[in-house]
Formats: structure tokens, sequence, C-alpha cells
């Protein structure tokens, strides 16, 4: 075995461990945006990645954009932020409650 081997397979198990995590996130916000949607009386829409923070203040912190609506003609965003697996802030705009 090469030097150039271990550094593939060294490199092979980092994205690996990557994606893991991020999907562990992904599956954390969905509960979470699930869960924020039936205690506010919400319907929820749909959940998606935005951005991974590498650098700066925030690194480590993964942005994801929640849908969900009140009536069917009407769909609002929110911004739910997770970090090692954790809800580190939810940002939800003014929306109208349902009648």
């Amino acid at each position: 075995m090469t030097l150039l081997d271990i550094l593939v397979s060294v490199c092979m198990l980092c994205v690996a461990t990557g994606f893991w995590r991020i999907r562990a996130s992904a599956e954390v916000a969905r509960r979470m945006a699930q869960q924020y949607c039936k205690k506010n009386d919400l319907i929820f829409v749909s959940i998606h990645r935005n951005k991974i923070h590498f650098f700066g203040q925030h690194s480590g912190e993964i942005d994801y954009v929640m849908s969900f609506t009140t009536a069917p003609e009407v769909t609002y965003e929110g911004i739910i932020t997770i970090k090692k697996s954790h809800i580190v802030r939810i940002n939800m705009p003014v929306y109208r409650e349902p009648d």
C-alpha cells in the first residue's frame, strides 16, 4: 500500500463522514420544520438546504429553507439554521394566521 493509496482512502472517508453529517442535519431540520408547523397550525410544504457556512463567525452552520402555507394560495419561506445536529435559530416571516 502506497502513500497515495492511504491519502485517497482518508479523503474518501472524510467525504463520506461529511455527507453523513449533512444527511443527519437534514433529518433534524425536516423533523423540526414539521413540528413547528404542527405547533403553529401551518401546512408544511417542503424543506431544502440553502447554504453551508464553512468560514467565519457562523462556521459549521447549515441553513435550510422551509416552505409552509396557511392557505392553498400563498406559500411562505423561513430559514432553519443547524449546527452539529442542533437548532441554532429559526427565522420565520410574518404570515397570516389561518382562519
